[in-house]
């Protein structure tokens, strides 16, 4: 076993004899655990580090330090909109949600000038995190007849796709759907009719 045996001698002894130390630990000798921080002079031992975080993985969907980022930032447009809800989901997505009226231009399926202005700041939040994927899913709030014959959600969540895409969000983490008829809101409670004409944009960061 070594033993570091430090004799009088003054400090000047003290420094030797951690130096000599330190140095043996690079060797076939080294003493296992042993960190030597500030002993001597000259001496470069990296500091210790803290155990990360555990991520919390719900279905798949890991709530990881870029989603936590996307996620503040996401936040802190929508209290410059106004119009738009941001909702950390029960299984680890982010949630947007905004009615359709406030959203997309009846004239051209466009994006309404105050909704386009939050999708850019989503964007900037998302360039730097390309783990994070993109559904937009597009809901009518119709029934029956009326659910089956409507195209317009389909029309809205493309034109948000688009408006990503040329702003260079990959495609291969985009994708789109219609919301299923009756679906319920992932994040609140009932919603009036208007709020069922709406858009939903969730943002993961997938295992695998």
């Amino acid at each position: 076993m070594n033993r570091l045996v430090v004799r009088s001698g003054g400090w000047h002894s003290v420094w030797v004899a951690l130096a000599v130390l330190a140095a043996g630990c690079a060797g076939p000798g080294a003493i296992p655990g042993l960190q030597l921080q500030g002993s001597a002079p000259g001496t470069n031992a990296p500091p210790l580090r803290a155990p990360s975080a555990p991520v919390s993985v719900i279905d798949g969907n890991a709530w990881t330090p870029a989603i936590a980022s996307v996620s503040q930032a996401v936040q802190q447009a929508a209290l410059a909109n106004g119009d738009v809800e941001v909702v950390r989901t029960a299984d680890n997505r982010l949630l947007i949600r905004v009615e359709a009226n406030a959203a997309i231009q009846r004239s051209d399926a466009a994006l309404q000038a105050r909704f386009s202005e939050f999708m850019e700041a989503t964007v900037v939040a998302l360039s730097s995190y390309p783990s994070v994927q993109v559904r937009v899913v597009g809901y009518s709030g119709a029934t029956g007849k009326a659910f089956a014959s409507a195209k317009q959600p389909l029309t809205w969540a493309r034109s948000v796709l688009r408006f990503m895409a040329v702003r260079g969000v990959g495609a291969e983490r985009l994708t789109a759907r219609v919301g299923s008829q009756g679906e319920p809101p992932l994040a609140s409670g009932v919603l009036d009719a208007a709020q069922s004409r709406r858009i939903e944009v969730l943002l993961s960061d997938p295992l695998g």
